[in-house]
């Protein structure tokens, strides 16, 4: 461990140095290891937004397997009327899980939309296409 000195002057003519522990060496390797801690956390935090919204991925395609009567608005698909209910909760309530699940469930609507053309299952992009051109017309 290096010392540092320090010399102290009192009222006596001569100066009195002392031998002082110094810590910088430690201090700074705590310091790194604080700063590697939060890269580590924040990776997590990532990860965590990803699985967050994989597992609600997940969950609404294992929930329409086993026939449960999810909530479905016709313009959005139940993947979109899901993820939309999970947002504003998200947003309303300020809990950032359930704006990841959304996340993650309007990503599965978006991917039925691009797929089929329709975000509703069922529908064909011809039958989109004329409900909107109605309501725009």
């Amino acid at each position: 461990m290096a010392s540092a000195l320090r010399v102290i002057r009192r009222s006596s003519p001569k100066p009195v140095i002392v031998r002082v522990p110094s810590f910088a060496r430690g201090s700074r390797g705590r310091a790194m290891a604080r700063r590697g801690l939060s890269i580590a956390a924040r990776q997590a935090a990532s990860e965590r937004q990803a699985l967050t919204g994989i597992i609600a991925a997940g969950g609404l395609g294992f929930l329409a397997r086993q026939g449960v009567a999810l909530p479905h608005v016709q313009a959005l698909g139940t993947a979109g009327t899901v993820g939309a209910i999970a947002w504003i909760i998200g947003k309303v309530t300020k809990q950032r899980m359930f704006r990841d699940a959304a996340a993650g469930l309007l990503s599965v609507a978006a991917y039925q939309h691009a797929k089929g053309g329709s975000a509703v299952e069922g529908l064909s992009e011809d039958d989109v296409e004329a409900a909107i051109s109605g309501h725009m017309g």
